[in-house]
């Protein structure tokens, strides 16, 4: 199984995390419900957490 490649998201200046995070579609179905059910605080760091890498 192989995932959506990330490369291209590396090529914009300006990521929408969040966006990218939901446009995984149906091989990250699980990991998705996940972090939408997550609190805004809670998506907050881990896009802070994402962003600091």
């Amino acid at each position: 199984m192989t995932t959506f490649p990330f490369w291209p998201l590396s090529r914009l200046r300006v990521i929408e995390l969040g966006a990218a995070i939901a446009a995984h579609g149906g091989e990250a179905a699980t990991v998705i419900g996940n972090y939408n059910a997550l609190s805004a605080a809670q998506k907050q760091n881990i896009l802070n957490f994402l962003r600091s890498l």
